[in-house]
């Protein structure tokens, strides 16, 4: 049986990567925080959720101003700037915020 190595306090280092992965660290992210190399994570994944994952989404570019108090807050959530973003807009379609956020009503 083969030795679980216990990694970023999970049992082993696919729980460790499959953990950061739904939390929406990219798998650059997840290599730099657990050390594993970048195609060893691609590895610890499921194959049908890492091509189905971001198949209907696009890129937005923040101002760079931003990302120091963006950086702040995530870290305070245990996410990087780039999950805590995702975490944001998510939140504020299924909770139907954006009207309030932007004083449209």
């Amino acid at each position: 049986m083969p030795r679980k190595n216990p990694c970023l306090n999970y049992p082993s280092r696919s729980a460790a990567v499959r953990a950061l992965y739904a939390k929406g660290l990219s798998w650059n992210e997840i290599a730099e925080q657990t050390g594993i190399d970048k195609r060893s994570v691609a590895g610890y994944m499921p194959r049908k959720r890492k091509d189905d994952r971001w198949k209907n989404s696009f890129s937005v570019r923040i101002p760079a101003h931003l990302l120091p108090v963006l950086a702040a807050e995530a870290e305070k959530r245990d996410l990087t700037p780039t999950g805590l973003v995702r975490a944001l807009v998510t939140a504020a379609v299924y909770e139907a915020l954006i009207p309030a956020i932007l004083d449209d009503e």
